[in-house]
């Protein structure tokens, strides 16, 4: 999707297959829940009518999308003293809902947003202590 006119089309097709839209933006369309997989391919053939793709890897994107922001945001903590909380902090880089985020990043990487976090602030620590053991 390139247009304006574009998200509505994709809207429009959404809507014709009663799917639980959350949010049409240019390049996303987020649902309230998962597709089936019927519901998925309905929605892949309507919208090949109307000259669009579904992108199979964009779920790939997303999750490496929240990857760097999430290392930006580590990054954010070390420089300013303010407390943006990490989904506003997501939700500004990457404009999707936060439970999508969330719940798409679970599923495709196993392991929550938060425990991912934790993991890169460990690994943080442990860059900084061998600097400093170094000297």
């Amino acid at each position: 999707m390139v247009c304006p006119r574009c998200v509505e089309s994709v809207t429009s097709v959404a809507h014709e297959l009663q799917l639980p839209v959350n949010n049409v933006n240019i390049g996303t369309i987020t649902f309230s829940r998962s597709l089936t997989a019927d519901e998925h391919q309905h929605l892949s053939g309507k919208l090949k009518d109307k000259g669009f793709e579904l992108v199979s890897n964009r779920n790939k994107e997303i999750v490496s999308l929240i990857q760097t922001a999430l290392i930006d945001y580590v990054n954010h903590l070390e420089k300013h003293r303010d407390t943006v909380k990490v989904s506003s902090f997501l939700i500004s880089k990457i404009p999707c809902n936060y439970s999508y985020l969330s719940h798409l990043y679970s599923r495709e990487k196993g392991v929550t947003i938060e425990q991912y976090l934790i993991k890169l602030k460990i690994e943080r620590v442990k860059s900084f202590s061998a600097m400093i053991g170094s000297h």
